[in-house]
């Protein structure tokens, strides 16, 4: 609060308050804080998926991530051509399309797949990640007055690192929450165990009978932060659909509540 009158009251601010009256910025930002969520997530949730569900070495388990990156720089060089020929807003809905099919691809995935099913969903949403990334970036700065355009590229990048900290804080504390569940059902089970279902050295030392409980175990979580991330995906997909030049304000209040909205439900499903 305090920050906020002092800011209003700065004859230069270091963030001009005028930004948060700009729907179009608004909506823009949230989908990059979600994006940003959702790409912390893959990072670093699916090499401990293949790892500790589907029992690959930790080798393996990083590897799941080169599609990404691969992908990643594909889709970014050749973003500029799906801008000519489609133009800036379809191309950021397309992005935001193939991230949502990346979501409900790993949502679908049985407990029992094949770790090249995690090649794929990277594969995907390293595509997705490099045709929207640079392009929704373009968009913030266009947003924005010509003398905004460096504190708007500012509280963009403050506000991706937010939602990469916040969404996988928020993860963290709903598997937290799976595990607890498992091992009040299960004795047998415990924390340490659930680590070290995922270390490949720490393997031989689990009980036999114990390995496939625990792999369903946090099978079942990262299910459930799948299922989180859908509802994400979808939030994403409704702020693009909107159009900030036309009916700004009335459309830049929806979107805020839509956000609330979907806050709201996160919080209630992790509380």
């Amino acid at each position: 609060m305090g920050f906020y009158f002092a800011e209003k009251r700065a004859v230069d601010p270091i963030v001009p308050l005028e930004l948060f009256k700009n729907p179009s910025f608004i909506a823009k930002n949230i989908m990059f804080f979600m994006q940003y969520g959702f790409f912390g997530f893959y990072t670093n949730y699916l090499p401990t998926w293949g790892q500790g569900v589907m029992g690959a070495t930790a080798l393996v388990g990083g590897m799941v991530l080169i599609p990404s990156a691969i992908m990643l720089v594909i889709g970014t060089r050749n973003v500029n051509h799906l801008i000519q020929k489609v133009g800036e807003k379809k191309t950021i809905y397309i992005g935001f399309s193939i991230m949502v099919l990346g979501a409900i691809f790993l949502f679908s995935l049985p407990e029992h797949a094949s770790i090249v099913m995690l090649f794929v969903a990277t594969a995907i949403l390293g595509t997705a990640f490099g045709i929207v990334n640079i392009t929704l970036q373009v968009a913030v700065q266009e947003s924005v007055a010509k003398h905004l355009i460096g504190a708007a590229t500012a509280v963009n990048a403050l506000l991706r690192t937010m939602g990469t900290t916040l969404v996988l804080s928020g993860l963290s504390i709903a598997l937290n929450r799976t595990f607890t569940e498992a091992t009040a059902h299960n004795p047998k089970l415990t924390t340490t165990l659930l680590n070290q279902i995922s270390d490949a050295k720490a393997l031989k030392n689990i009980p036999v009978n114990l390995i496939a409980p625990l792999r369903h175990t946090l099978f079942n979580g990262m299910h459930l932060l799948c299922s989180y991330l859908r509802i994400t995906s979808f939030h994403r997909s409704f702020c693009q659909l909107a159009r900030p030049l036309e009916k700004r304000l009335r459309i830049g209040k929806k979107l805020l509540t839509g956000s609330s909205v979907v806050f709201i439900l996160l919080t209630k499903l992790l509380s």
